[in-house]
């Protein structure tokens, strides 16, 4: 067997982590309604804002489903094989998809932090004492995870990596126009 390096590690972690969450989230978002309805039939008062909460939670079960998605190479595409397979060799047409698949993840995780600093500067509370910026928080960090995960399932050798992580660098760096 191989050698388990500190990386295979964290990596099991965040994968036992992402599944934890997901449970985790899912029991809430059962559980609120069972304790809802018996707060009525009993008269005494519920958790506020618990409809509020649920339909949040939505939004969490949503992106962990796609991250978990995306750590099993399901993500929903237009061809028959999946996409981001690890592959030895370097077909442009796949690389195109995949950088444009990755550009479009890493824009979309930096556009959803974007709105979360927004948030967090202008908090509104969606229940008491949860603030709605700690709901969307997930966008940002489910967009993150699976670009983490479309990247190191697309391919074996670290040249063809590397060209993925350039392309990134070349899209997000300012023009020289908006520098100066």
């Amino acid at each position: 067997m191989g050698k388990v390096t500190r990386l295979d590690h964290i990596i099991k972690r965040l994968r036992k982590g992402e599944d934890i969450l997901a449970i985790v989230i899912l029991f809430v978002m059962t559980i609120l309604p069972v304790l809802a309805s018996i707060t009525r039939i009993l008269n005494i008062s519920s958790i506020p804002a618990s409809q509020v909460m649920v339909q949040h939670c939505t939004l969490w079960i949503g992106f962990l489903g796609a991250v978990l998605a995306a750590r099993k190479n399901k993500l929903l595409a237009l061809t028959r094989e999946p996409l981001f397979k690890k592959e030895e060799g370097f077909h442009f047409g796949k690389w195109i998809a995949k950088v444009t698949t990755f550009l479009v993840l890493v824009t979309l995780s930096w556009g959803s932090w974007e709105l979360v600093k927004v948030e967090i500067q202008y908090p509104i509370d969606i229940a008491p004492n949860i603030p709605r910026w700690f709901v969307q928080f997930i966008m940002p960090v489910g967009f993150g995870l699976m670009a983490v995960q479309v990247y190191s399932n697309s391919y074996v050798k670290l040249i063809h990596k590397i060209t993925l992580l350039i392309i990134c660098l070349l899209y997000t760096s300012p023009s020289p126009r908006a520098r100066g």
